[in-house]
């Protein structure tokens, strides 16, 4: 769903208000699926991914390419 929304030309669907719709229903599967505090990690990356792509911040990218980890 993220990269339909990231690669579509429509406007509503590459703007903030999808990013927060994608973000709570994140949010929500964690709800639904929690088995312990492990549970937390692939939604935080999973948002961390989807405010990432949304918005270009690829400074984290940068970062590492700078330090050589990649």
């Amino acid at each position: 769903m993220r990269s339909f929304c990231l690669g579509n030309k429509n406007d509503f669907l590459k703007g903030r208000r999808m990013c927060c719709v994608l973000c709570i229903l994140q949010v929500t599967t964690l709800l639904f699926t929690w088995s312990g505090w492990w549970s937390l990690l692939p939604v935080i990356a999973n948002i961390a991914a989807t405010i990432g792509g949304f918005y270009g911040n690829f400074h984290f990218s940068l970062w590492m390419d700078k330090y050589g980890f990649f």
